[in-house]
Formats: structure tokens, C-alpha cells, sequence
């Protein structure tokens, strides 16, 4: 057997290499056709406040374009899922705000398709329609609100102000007299110390309720608010309430009235809310409520010879305390006393 002398060896293995190499090299140079699915997201453009809808679409475009390999390796790194920015500017002479982009020629202008000399030959969809609108910027200021009954004093709101940002349409829907919102909870209200000062920070901001919409944008979306908390609210459930009747009293002696039902002489789980000490006297029987029958003397006269009438009852409680849920109508059978 003859066996390679080690120069000879070196001379192989060096060939090898080389051919090796060389057929990498060329590999990755070979042009091919590829497909890729490369999520976008249309943005403003540098400067410009926009309302852009959709910003992204249901499906991901689907590009067809042709590269060496090691160019499709580098736009598999550098997409990765990524959602690409495509910055969009008004068009005034776009009806109603829309407008059709080519999406081949949106693709080809990205820079990371141009710097690596990708040949792009098809993007489906061919092309979308974008609503693009400019937004209008005003400034207002911010007034606080508290969800239930409780009552503040003291309050100091950081920043004073913010600014709406909205579309045109929108703009007469605002009064001189509207505010933004720092709207505080219910539920962290209930958690706080009474006549105490309190801070709670990330309070969020709520746009006029005339122009209170998805396409508007509070800057910033929220506040601080300081204040004193003066009185809280609670919710209760009384079991019972009793049913009574109220009506002329010309009337007592020409109309006998009663219950359709004998179980309507209560009004059962009646849910109110308010202020925390009178809920509590309510509860305890301390403060009375009641539910009113009122019937006026035509109520009885109409009543005559009918069935029964439905009347709802009014229920007699503190004005600061309000009825979760409004009961039911109550049956009641008149008759004319002979």
C-alpha cells in the first residue's frame, strides 16, 4: 500500500479546505425564492399626533422576494417576530382620511430590504386601505369625581391639566364648561381613614362624556390627587320594609282598599347605598324608612271595578341614601264603600 507523504497530505487536506469554502461561498450567494409571514404595525410619522385605524392587520403579509441564503438568514435574525414599524403621514387629499398603500412598494422602501439588496416580487395582500386622521389638541382641566356618595375637600390635582387629543368631528361635541375626569374609586375610597389627607397616585382620566371614546387620548392618561376624605359610603341590605298607605284623607271614608297579596305588607331585601353612619342608623332601626302607597283621589276613583291596580311604592329615606334597585309594583284591589 503507498501511503501520502505529509506534504502531500497537507496539499489534500488544503485543496479540500479550499473547495469546501468555496462551495459555501457560492452556496450562500445562490439566489433562491423564499416566503416569509412579516407582521407590521402602522404608526405616526416622526412629529405627527394621528388616530390610524387599523394599526395592525388581522393577517400578517405574506412577501415572496428572492435573496442568497445568507441573506435570508439575516432577515429571519433581525425580524424574529417582530412586529415592523411603518410610519404613516395625513394625506389631505385622501377622501375621508383613507388611504391605499401598496404594500410591495411599502416593503421595498423599508431600509432593511434595501441595504441587504433583497428583490421583493410579491406581498399579499397587494394592498390595504389605512384611515388616517389628524388629531386636534386641546387642553383642559382636570376636576376630580367620587364614584358613590362619599365627600372630599382639599383637593389638589397633579398636573392641573391635560390635553385631549381628538379627531375633528369630535371637536363641537366639547362645552366651555367641560373638565377631565380624576375619577376616584369607590372601593379605595371605602379603604381610607376618614379626615385624614390622602395621596393616591395613577388615578385614571376620563374624557368629557360627549366625546368619550376609543379614538381619543388623554396626555397623561392619569393623575395624582390629594385630598381629605370627609365621608364614605357603604352598601346594605335591609330585610324587611314595611308597606304603608297614604291617601286623601276625603277619600277614607268613600273607598276601602286592599293588598292582592297579604305577603306585599313588606318589602324584603331592599339593597341601598350611603353615607356609612346613615346606612348604619337605617340598619339598626335607628332611622326608619318606609315604603309609600300613594294614591290620589282619581287613582281610587279608576280603580273602581277593576281587578287591581299596580301601584310602586316610594320608599321614605334620607335623600343621600339611594336605592340600589327600585322594587316592584304592589296589587291593590278598591272597592266604592256603598
Amino acid at each position: 500500500m503507498k501511503f501520502l507523504s505529509s506534504a502531500h497530505l497537507r496539499e489534500y487536506i488544503t485543496v479540500t479546505l479550499v473547495a469546501v469554502l468555496v462551495w459555501l461561498y457560492a452556496e450562500g450567494e445562490n439566489i433562491k425564492t423564499y416566503e416569509m409571514d412579516i407582521p407590521i404595525q402602522f404608526v405616526a410619522a416622526t412629529g405627527q399626533d394621528l388616530l390610524i385605524k387599523p394599526t395592525r392587520l388581522e393577517d400578517n403579509p405574506r412577501v415572496t422576494f428572492q435573496c442568497s441564503s445568507a441573506q435570508y438568514v439575516q432577515l429571519d435574525q433581525l425580524f424574529d417576530g417582530k412586529a415592523i414599524p411603518i410610519p404613516l403621514s395625513e394625506d389631505p387629499n385622501a377622501p375621508d382620511g383613507n388611504q391605499q398603500l401598496l404594500l410591495k412598494q411599502v416593503f421595498t422602501s423599508l431600509p432593511i430590504f434595501a441595504n441587504l439588496s433583497v428583490n421583493i416580487t410579491e406581498v399579499k395582500p397587494a394592498q390595504v386601505v389605512v384611515n388616517v386622521k389628524k388629531l386636534q389638541a386641546v387642553e383642559l382641566k382636570i376636576a376630580q369625581s367620587t364614584e358613590g356618595d362619599s365627600l372630599i375637600q382639599d383637593v389638589v390635582i397633579e398636573p392641573a391639566t391635560a390635553t385631549l387629543h381628538l379627531p375633528k368631528d369630535l371637536l363641537n361635541n366639547l362645552t366651555e364648561s367641560d373638565t377631565i375626569t380624576a375619577r376616584l374609586n369607590k372601593q379605595v375610597l371605602d379603604r381610607l381613614t376618614l379626615n385624614q389627607s390622602h395621596t393616591i397616585d395613577g388615578v385614571q382620566l376620563l374624557a368629557p362624556a360627549g366625546v368619550r371614546s376609543e379614538d381619543v387620548r388623554i396626555d397623561p392618561p392619569s393623575a395624582k390627587v390629594t385630598f381629605t376624605l370627609t365621608r364614605q359610603t357603604k352598601n346594605a341590605t335591609i330585610s324587611s320594609i314595611a308597606v304603608r298607605l297614604v291617601m286623601p284623607v276625603a277619600s277614607m271614608s268613600q273607598y276601602d282598599v286592599s293588598l292582592v297579596n297579604d305577603q306585599d305588607k313588606l318589602i324584603r331585601s331592599v339593597k341601598l347605598t350611603g353615607p356609612n353612619d346613615l346606612i348604619d342608623d337605617i340598619a339598626s332601626r335607628k332611622i326608619k324608612i318606609w315604603a309609600d302607597l300613594k294614591l290620589e283621589a282619581d287613582d281610587l276613583a279608576k280603580g273602581v271595578g277593576k281587578e287591581s291596580i299596580a301601584i310602586v311604592p316610594l320608599i321614605q329615606k334620607p335623600e343621600s341614601v339611594k336605592l340600589v334597585e327600585a322594587p316592584g309594583a304592589i296589587n291593590l284591589k278598591i272597592t266604592a264603600r256603598q
